[in-house]
């Protein structure tokens, strides 16, 4: 008898007990519904005003997440080292630089103009202090599929200050010609960061990001465009009105004004030089940044102690807007309190923690058991920091981890449907997950991919199989400030916490090695 056979035995035997045995939804316990509710309440309040890494609320928010994981009887998770002397709790890593303006000058012959009203430096380029020739490069963006092409790979800007307008192009409206990106109007293309990408390498001495004349956008302006603090460009940075582009123009002898320009850019590929000499100086102050994930184990037992079930969700969140959120330039300054995204996902590992523990206290001494790690990770909205670190540094080697699930907005579910990534990314899991599923109470829509967007992908693109737990469909009002505690299905997300208390109790004792059925990313 092979033993995906003897796992399907087992799971039989175990969908007889009351606690798998659930062919018609019940309602959760109000304990339950009031300890979710309250995880919540707390990690969504306005005091942590949106968990930003880096900041003090987001340590209240790790203390938070690790005092409940002490509370259910949880081991520190990472071992001690030469630079930790005992157990932790904490495993800390560094997530850049944080980069603020410190001055900006931006000058040329025969034009006045003043910083913060006519320009801004941003910190997402590099300092330096330099003077080249004013060229306008159109978008500068390379293409955006379809019939739309701009720079050619073989253009070049070696010493130059290149002039391109913000946005992409756009019709008689001022509106984008192609579908935007993630509910953004604009595609990603045109992020001022995918550009900075796009300009790496080109010989750019510096770059005026320009309010291109006539956009219809509510974030168009020199606070518009967000400046993430990260640096993505090679050059220095500065950003400027139309009115401030119109005058270097004018200084230039050009005898087009900038909505022509922008019509020529609209159509593709657009390189006129303007033969003016500007100068440009930015000063950025940058300090270090470090973040934190929070992690505990439950140890297990006999033959299955060595593997490893990852239980995992993002703590932080946007902060105050400054960068990624949604709600556009009305949204910047506003607490963004991250209620469903994911507060949510948190609340629900600190949960399954607590049962987990008891359940395993309840298994005979001598009973076969995956050991189980909680973690909870920092700086996901910066680009899934806190994971990819983790995958670079485990506790145990990576083909000791059996599967990693993880929770991201499982707080507004809709008529009972949660989306669940990754029944197919081990061999046989699918066929274990199926009663499981059915007896949820919840209608599971099994992705036939995995989405990429969150912690689990670091794990999968390493070869880790996973299951990906998050509300289906989306709601409009994540990464916004609406995103608020008040407006969460608790009961719905405690079904969500039984569902995945069931599936970890059957694959604790799985005895066959998940093997891995996705595809490894480099």
């Amino acid at each position: 008898m092979n033993q995906f056979v003897r796992s399907l035995l087992l799971l039989g035997l175990l969908l007889r007990s009351p606690i798998l045995a659930q062919e018609v939804a019940v309602e959760p316990a109000e304990k339950d519904v009031a300890t979710f509710r309250q995880h919540v309440d707390w990690l969504a309040s306005p005091f942590m005003k949106g968990r930003l890494p880096g900041t003090p609320e987001m340590a209240f928010a790790r203390d938070y997440v690790e005092w409940h994981l002490r509370q259910a009887g949880l081991a520190p998770a990472f071992p001690a080292s030469e630079e930790n002397g005992a157990a932790s709790f904490r495993q800390p890593f560094e997530i850049g630089m944080r980069r603020e303006l410190s001055s900006c000058r931006l000058a040329a012959t025969g034009v006045e103009l003043t910083a913060g009203s006519d320009f801004r430096g941003m910190a997402c380029g590099d300092v330096g202090k330099v003077t080249g020739t004013l060229v306008f490069a159109g978008y500068g963006i390379k293409d955006l599929g379809a019939d739309w092409h701009g720079l050619d790979d073989d253009d070049r800007f070696d010493g130059k200050v290149v002039a391109i307008y913000a946005y992409g192009p756009m019709d008689d409206a001022g509106r984008s010609i192609q579908p935007g990106w993630r509910g953004n109007p604009w595609p990603r293309q045109t992020d001022p960061f995918a550009k900075g990408s796009t300009f790496r390498d080109r010989g750019a001495a510096a770059v005026l990001l320009v309010v291109p004349p006539g956009v219809a956008d509510d974030g168009a302006g020199l606070d518009g465009i967000r400046d993430r603090g990260m640096q993505i460009w090679d050059c220095p940075v500065v950003m400027t009105t139309t009115a401030a582009f119109e005058s270097l123009m004018k200084a230039s002898g050009s005898e087009q004004s900038a909505l022509e320009l922008r019509r020529l850019a609209d159509k593709g590929r657009c390189l006129v030089d303007l033969g003016l000499e500007v100068g440009v100086e930015v000063a950025i102050e940058a300090t270090p940044r470090s973040a934190e994930n929070v992690g505990g184990l439950l140890a297990g037992r006999g033959k299955l102690a060595d593997q490893i079930l990852v239980i995992g969700a993002h703590i932080d969140h946007l902060g105050l807007g400054q960068v990624g959120s949604r709600a556009g330039k009305e949204g910047r300054g506003k607490i963004h309190p991250g209620a469903d995204d994911n507060a949510s996902g948190t609340a629900a590992m600190m949960m399954l923690a607590e049962r987990l523990v008891a359940h395993y206290r309840s298994q005979p001494e001598d009973a076969d058991l995956r050991s189980i790690l909680f973690l909870g990770f920092d700086a996901e909205e910066q680009g899934l920091l806190g994971s990819a670190h983790y995958v670079k540094a485990p506790i145990r080697p990576l083909d000791q981890h059996d599967l990693m699930i993880n929770f991201d907005m499982i707080g507004r579910i809709t008529e009972r449907r949660l989306r669940v990534d990754g029944s197919k990314s081990a061999a046989g899991l699918e066929e274990l997950l199926k009663p499981l599923f059915a007896g949820s109470g919840l209608e599971i829509v099994a992705g036939d991919t995995v989405m990429m967007a969150s912690d689990h992908a670091p794990f999968y693109s390493a070869g880790v199989p996973v299951l990906f737990g998050i509300i289906d469909p989306f709601h409009n009002e994540y990464h916004t400030p609406a995103d608020t505690a008040d407006k969460m299905n608790c009961v719905d997300a405690v079904r969500v916490v039984e569902l995945f208390d069931r599936i970890a109790r059957v694959l604790a004792v799985h005895p066959g090695k998940l093997v891995f059925h996705g595809r490894r990313r480099n």
